[in-house]
């Protein structure tokens, strides 16, 4: 690593012998322990069932499987891979909804350890005795793995997906700029960007990993003189990439590509202004500005942007105390933010997970403003701002919910190492207090009340259903596939109705339509959806509504199909039963002459045929 300049603490790093592999004992261990639990407290049966969201990849994964071509045979606003990647639960001796939930836990698992992995190592945060820096490394990852998994659905999607697979790559790509530098490091660089392309195909925002990825290591090529070795990394790690945009062309798909990628235009919206109007609303906002101004004062003050090349502020020692101080209270208000996040009256996606953003963003620039930092250390706070800011750009979930843990965990690492690394003092007291017994008891504890009001805040705030306690009905009545599921009055009702009728209507097999929601049920019933989009909704077309009229005249111009409507909002009628408006629907309108209703007097269906 680096060596600190003068007036900085030498970092006390001493590995343990054979840690990597008692790191991978450690977190197998408690995976099992963490899968004994869930599964005992039939945790994914309890998070409930909305026939909205969830299903949604399955659909695509079961349009996939039937051999229909991506962008052309349907609509998707998102490159495929998530619902490549999610096939597999198709060929898993396991109910489908069950086997796609325990995925999700599973990509939880790994990317939380991985991550906390990465941040421990560069940050040389496992110091002293192996049982020590297990210790630690446990801990911190259950921490980041509930504080993730804890607080919102646990059912595929692109996102979740899409930052799996960015964390595998920078497990691999940030060895790129270890201490050899002399290296490109080629297959750290190739399997980096391959698992960075695949993200991207998962969801689109995240392509800035991929290009940032790119010009890093083109830039490090240039510099050892080794631009042919560094290209030719980049075109294998991109292969994913030149794969997907291959069979598109060959499939003649590439224009309906482009055109489903670019309908939406909801950058601005999600990517910036939301995020001007939540740093300006945090609750810390004033502590917020006023500690980016003093800090910025101080490096303009200490001049050292014009003498110093690695810019790093000496801090005097007041500076030293007033830092040290101001980063133990950002430490304490991440722990207060994540506990509160989960004891909350009302689930609010928003407002916490926005105030560890901004702690995260103003720990970093303190760190980068007072500390010399080795590549590796740069990439990877910066990458966890980055991660955390395009999984954020979506009009669904326009915040850094899905990585809760990772900003959590990185503000109690950096922040905790920043401190040591400015104040002697303070090292040489948490260094001895965090090797007591008394230390690891607390922790203990505290890690127990933390995962209770986890599991908690799961069955309190179930994902647009009821929490488990009120939760009636098993929806293995209904399929098998749904498992144990257990859900609402409302809901078991409405599947109840939904496959009563497509029982009482031998025709409907391949040849009908649930609108507006409800994708789910064309792998549940094994039955191929002849429109274009498995989940009706206006947000999932933008940009692509004439080539859904299209396909779907094509479709009514070829055979007559069943076309079932909700009458009730089925995202609310786990609450309540509200009749449905459909005037933002205009698809319906375009097919309205055609239909024929038949009289069917269910609660919550209306059934159209087409002429």
């Amino acid at each position: 690593m680096q060596k600190t300049k003068p007036g900085y603490p030498e970092e006390k790093f001493y590995a343990p012998k054979n840690i990597k592999v008692l790191f991978c004992v450690g977190t197998v261990l408690i995976s099992f322990l963490i899968i004994f639990l869930f599964y005992h407290l039939d945790y994914v049966e309890n998070e409930g069932f909305n026939p909205s969201d969830d299903g949604v990849i399955l659909a695509q994964s079961y349009r996939l499987i039937n051999g229909e071509i991506p962008h052309k045979d349907f609509i998707s606003i998102r490159p495929v891979f998530s619902g490549i990647f999610h096939t597999l639960h198709f060929f898993i001796p396991v109910p489908l909804e069950i086997s796609a939930r325990w995925s999700v836990v599973m990509q939880y698992l790994l990317l939380s350890f991985l991550w906390v992995y990465m941040l421990g190592k560069v940050f040389l945060f496992f110091r002293g005795k192996a049982a020590q820096s297990i210790f630690i490394f446990l801990t911190a990852g259950i921490f980041t793995f509930f504080s993730g998994l804890g607080n919102y659905n646990i059912f595929p999607w692109t996102t979740i997906d899409a930052l799996f697979f960015t964390t595998l790559g920078l497990f691999f790509f940030y060895h790129c700029f270890g201490d050899n530098k002399s290296k490109i490091h080629f297959f750290s660089a190739v399997t980096g960007i391959f698992f960075f392309s695949i993200a991207a195909l998962c969801r689109q925002s995240f392509v800035l990993v991929v290009v940032i990825a790119i010009v890093l290591l083109f830039l490090k090529g240039i510099r050892l003189r080794k631009k042919t070795l560094s290209l030719f990394s980049i075109i294998l790690g991109s292969s994913p990439l030149l794969f997907y945009a291959s069979y598109l062309l060959y499939h003649d798909a590439m224009p309906l590509f482009i055109q489903q990628m670019t309908g939406r235009t909801e950058f601005v919206q999600t990517g910036i202004v939301r995020f001007v109007y939540q740093f300006f609303t945090a609750k810390l906002f004033i502590i917020n500005a006023a500690t980016l101004l003093i800090f910025l004062y101080f490096f303009i003050k200490s001049k050292a942007w014009l003498y110093n090349t690695l810019r790093f502020i000496h801090l005097t020692e007041k500076q030293r105390k007033f830092t040290s101080g101001i980063i133990f209270f950002y430490i304490c208000a991440s722990i207060v933010f994540t506990f509160y996040f989960f004891l909350q009256k009302e689930q609010n996606i928003f407002n916490i997970p926005f105030e560890l953003f901004w702690i995260t963003l103003v720990l970093t620039f303190i760190t980068f403003m007072t500390l010399p930092l080795h590549p590796q250390q740069k990439i990877l706070i910066l990458s966890g701002i980055v991660i955390a800011w395009i999984s954020s750009i979506s009009l669904g979930d326009n915040s850094p919910i899905f990585v809760v843990g990772n900003l959590a965990v990185q503000n109690l690492l950096i922040g905790f190492y920043t401190m040591l690394r400015i104040s002697p003092k303070s090292d040489s007291i948490v260094y001895k207090f965090q090797t007591s017994f008394f230390f690891r008891i607390v922790v203990v504890f505290a890690l127990s009340g933390f995962i209770v009001s986890c599991i908690y805040s799961q069955r309190k705030f179930n994902y647009r259903d009821l929490e488990s306690s009120k939760l009636e009905a098993c929806l293995c009545a209904v399929s098998e596939e749904f498992g144990t599921i257990r859900t609402n009055k409302n809901t078991f009702e409405y599947y109840s109705e939904l496959t009563n009728i497509f029982a009482r209507f031998p025709g409907m097999e391949n040849s009908f339509v649930s609108i507006p929601n409800n994708a789910i049920v064309y792998p549940l019933l094994d039955s191929k959806n002849p429109f274009p989009l498995d989940w009706m909704q206006p947000d999932e077309y933008v940009g692509s509504e004439n080539i859904l009229y299209q396909k779907i005249d094509s479709v009514l111009n070829k055979k007559n199909i069943y076309v079932l409507v909700d009458i009730y909002d089925s995202k609310k009628m786990a609450f309540m039963l509200v009749n449905k408006d459909y005037s933002d629907y205009k698809y319906l309108k375009h097919i309205d002459k055609r239909l024929i209703e038949i009289p069917l007097n269910e609660k919550h269906f209306k059934l159209y045929k087409t002429n």
